[in-house]
């Protein structure tokens, strides 16, 4: 394997310098628009189709990926035009995506089992320039903040976790038992952050320990059952992760965990459920999740879903109505989060204001309606039964996307009017609704967990 190393400058968490990453081992199969032999199942060159005026944005990339025909499209944000798109690539959608800096973007490859790095800015155009080969099953993907190291996490006991550096791509094995492995690198000395799902509790590994071959745990604290979506603040040392009991936070010091507490999920009147998945505003201090009711009989039409957010430093919580239905994941920019929700009466995307110092902080500021689903899921079934939508947005929090999914559509959004401003037409069909990045080159290092 060729080199593909890590240029890094004077790196902080939030105002990260750009990275460079250089060289030229390429794979996945290119398709230029407008050129070259079209990947399997494409069948032609992406167009967009303005509903109103398409938003002007900064320069970057919006990468749509199609499982269902193992394709990856990769358009400019400038004028949303197919820049290309690359066949026999599968996105693993539960470790998501990891944009690093500088237009770099690690994803898991499903269809050769490969950590693969994606150079949008490469000189010849958006390329492979590193897979490293990983075990199969796997759940999530990390890197430390200063770009060292990226960690794989999954259910094979043989190699729970896998460890790579960024700078050789050298592997170094761990298996520490595991279940469904929770990851996330940080501190200093260097450390994993290990949510074990086996004996429900977090664990620390220093990477040195590990190199060195001799991956003792340094610290443990309890957590509560069935752990899932970890977040790291680096901002205040605390990781987070999601369980049956509430949001239990613990606070580190190297590789020292205390257990603060756990934040239930009944608060504000709203009670019931418990969430899956967070991310963390702009300045780490704040976590944002949904609820999402879901009562056996009841149908999905009717389950309640609420936004869920935890002030890290007060312990302060708010949960609010969002809307009924079926809702999944969602983006965030650094004052708007961007939400949908699918229901036989009509779907909807939903501008939510994340802005902790905004009177408005936690509602819903706009509802946008969308066009129905060709293969909506029926009301007497489940929601899965049907297609699908994933959402995104620039990490300026200018311009939103979600997707129709099984039509080869990706609507447009103006965030600040709330506002249907354009649609993208794909060269596949975005089977279960694709799965959704947008990237700005200058935007640091917004995340060092995989979405």
């Amino acid at each position: 394997m060729a080199n593909s190393r890590v240029n890094r400058r004077d790196l902080t968490i939030g105002a990260l310098a750009t990275t460079v990453f250089t060289g030229t081992v390429a794979s996945g199969r290119p398709v230029r628009a407008g050129s070259g032999t079209p990947a399997p199942s494409t069948p032609g060159p992406l167009v967009g189709t303005p509903v109103g005026t398409p938003i002007a944005t900064a320069p970057g990339w919006l990468v749509a990926a199609d499982n269902g025909s193992a394709q990856l499209h990769i358009l400019s944000l400038s004028d949303l035009a197919l820049v290309v798109s690359l066949g026999g690539v599968t996105i693993n959608d539960h470790a998501g995506f990891l944009p690093l800096t500088g237009g770099q973007l690690l994803f898991v490859d499903t269809t050769a089992n490969a950590l693969a790095l994606l150079d949008l800015a490469a000189e010849g155009g958006p390329t492979v320039t590193q897979r490293v080969p990983v075990p199969a099953e796997v759940s999530h993907i990390a890197v430390d903040p200063e770009l060292r190291y990226v960690a794989v996490g999954s259910s094979d006991p043989a190699q729970t976790i896998t460890l790579i550096s960024l700078d050789d791509f050298s592997i170094t094995a761990l298996a520490p038992e595991a279940g469904e492995v929770g990851l996330a690198l940080g501190s200093e000395p260097l450390t994993i952050f290990h949510r074990n799902d086996v004996t429900s509790q977090f664990e620390t590994i220093l990477i040195e320990d590990a190199l060195a071959g001799d991956p003792r745990l340094s610290s443990t604290v309890p957590t509560g059952a069935f752990g899932h979506g970890e977040a790291i603040s680096h901002t205040l040392a605390k990781i987070v992760t999601l369980s049956d009991d509430g949001v239990d936070i613990v606070s580190f010091s190297g590789a020292d965990l205390t257990f603060e507490q756990t934040v239930p999920w009944d608060t504000d009147g709203l009670a019931g459920a418990r969430g899956y998945f967070c991310r963390l505003n702009a300045d780490q201090t704040r976590l944002i999740s949904y609820i999402a009711n879901r009562a056996e009989g009841q149908p999905w039409a009717e389950w309640p879903n609420d936004f869920y957010s935890i002030d890290l430093e007060t312990g302060e919580v708010l949960r609010a109505p969002l809307a009924p239905g079926y809702v999944y994941r969602f983006a965030m920019g650094p004052e708007r989060g961007l939400f949908f929700h699918l229901n036989p009466a009509g779907d909807h995307a939903l501008i939510v204001d994340v802005d902790p110092a905004s009177d408005g902080f936690g509602q819903t500021v706009a509802t946008i309606p969308l066009p129905a689903l060709a293969n909506a899921a029926p009301a007497d079934g489940e929601p899965w039964d049907g297609e699908a939508r994933v959402t995104a947005m620039t990490p300026d929090g200018t311009t939103g996307f979600i997707t129709q999914g099984g039509e080869g559509v990706i609507h447009v959004i103006d965030m600040a009017s709330g506002q249907l401003t354009g649609q993208i037409s794909t060269p596949s069909s975005l089977t279960a609704g694709g799965y959704l990045i947008a990237i700005q080159p200058d935007a640091g290092l917004i995340d060092t967990i995989g979405r």
